[in-house]
């Protein structure tokens, strides 16, 4: 067809081009119709071939116009459809054949994914809904399934740490003692081939410290896999208490360490009532039926008792018990005299008289009589006594310090007499009005 012919047919309309269609249907009737009645001009044989030709012809133009009047019916039902989403009615009448020619385009996305719309509409869920659907299942399954292994996983390896792995093989004892590893090993109740996690820390130390009186402190550290480590402190004298010929020395946490005979080198205190065990008030009947209290016993807060006693029930005072106090504190108090004494260089043996709060002596060196007073500004008077000691007191010299004013310190030179008897000369006096004790911040 030539191509001012195809322009032509773009710019007609679906009437004009069929009704140009029937007129050259017309004139192809009308041409056989004069070729059949005008046999001479060709022979029988070009008029069958004409006819084929024209049956051929025909049929190619119906075939195209069956394809046109589809592609019609595709393009209005996709305006139809696109209208119908926007809200606007489709335009009416037939239009231009450009127009529609354009719209029915099959490469067209808009009309492809108009009729998968409509299609998906009216048949169903779509093939990748499905899809989609199918792949959340199959996520929902396998989460369930790690959720499953891993909870197998932590049971397992729970069952498996408790029983089979993590079985002590080392044990490791660290820390200066009177008492070997072996011991100390024993006395904590856990045997080589437990399990670390199984066993009870707190006990086991308890068990050390209550057993093993010399070890102030225990404490136990587990070393995955197999290892198991004690650290132990060991417990200090600090003073002996003198009581009924006997020296019961305890440590600074006022645990009873030994009941001895000797005071192990360690300061000596004095004045102080161990209550062992508390004794009732004895009733007893006269002849003339007159009643009668034993009340020699001292009472039970003018001792010492012990510190777990509080319903003062009677009970045995052994070693690794732990003291209370008196009702004038002094345990605490000797303790305190004592850590002053060591902090101000005085570390020679000597005794504490605290019977009398009001009048604290303390016998040093065995020549040297400190006359504190009360318990005020102890700090300051211990300070003082160190000072005098260290400048004014010569080896062996008998002497006296009185120290009950903290800020003035008084030396006097002691002499012996032929009867055995102290005879004390004029007070020299050493006064200390201008050094200042070191204090502690608070």
């Amino acid at each position: 067809m030539p191509e001012f012919e195809q322009r032509k047919r773009k710019t007609m309309s679906q009437q004009e081009l069929y009704d140009e269609y029937r007129s050259e249907g017309n004139t192809s009737r009308k041409n056989t119709a004069v070729q059949k009645s005008n046999p001479k001009k060709k022979s029988v044989k070009k008029k069958t071939g004409r006819r084929k030709e024209n049956q051929s012809v025909s049929e190619e133009r119906k075939r195209k116009q069956q394809e046109l009047s589809q592609k019609q019916t595709a393009a209005k039902k996709s305006k139809t459809y696109a209208g119908k989403t926007s809200g606007k009615s489709p335009k009416s009448g037939s239009g231009s054949y450009n127009s529609s020619h354009k719209s029915s385009k099959p490469s067209s996305r808009s009309s492809l994914n108009s009729s998968r719309t409509l299609a998906g509409k009216r048949d169903g869920p779509s093939s990748a809904g499905r899809t989609r659907k199918k792949q959340k299942k199959r996520s929902g399954r396998y989460t369930l399934y790690y959720v499953l292994i891993g909870i197998l996983a932590v049971a397992v390896l729970t069952v498996l740490s408790t029983t089979v792995l993590f079985n002590i093989g080392v044990f490791v004892v660290s820390g200066e003692t009177a008492y070997s590893d072996e011991e100390i090993i024993e006395a904590s109740g856990i045997a080589k081939g437990e399990n670390l996690i199984r066993i009870n820390v707190s006990k086991a130390e308890e068990n050390i410290v209550s057993k093993l009186v010399y070890i102030e402190s225990a404490r136990i550290h587990r070393g995955f896999p197999n290892r198991l480590t004690i650290s132990v402190e060991p417990a200090k004298p600090a003073a002996a208490f003198a009581y009924g010929g006997k020296y019961y020395i305890i440590s600074e946490n006022k645990r009873l360490l030994e009941i001895s005979d000797a005071p192990l080198n360690c300061p000596i205190v004095k004045g102080v009532q161990i209550v062992l065990q508390p004794k009732e008030e004895e009733v007893t009947a006269t002849a003339d039926n007159s009643v009668t209290a034993d009340i020699s016993a001292p009472a039970v807060n003018e001792g010492i008792t012990l510190e777990n006693n509080s319903d003062n029930e009677q009970q045995e005072i052994k070693e690794g018990v732990v003291f209370g106090d008196d009702n004038a504190n002094r345990i605490k108090l000797a303790l305190i005299i004592i850590n002053n004494m060591e902090e101000n260089g005085l570390n020679k043996n000597y005794e504490i008289n605290i019977a009398d709060t009001l009048r604290v002596g303390i016998n040093y060196d065995g020549h040297i009589q400190i006359d504190l007073g009360s318990t005020a500004a102890l700090g300051d008077k211990i300070y003082h006594a160190g000072r005098i000691i260290e400048e004014d007191v010569a080896d062996n010299e008998n002497c006296t310090l009185n120290l009950t004013n903290p800020n003035r310190a008084v030396k006097r030179p002691v002499y012996e007499n032929e009867g055995n008897n102290t005879v004390t000369t004029e007070p020299e006096t050493s006064e200390n009005t201008q050094t200042e004790p070191p204090r502690e911040e608070p």
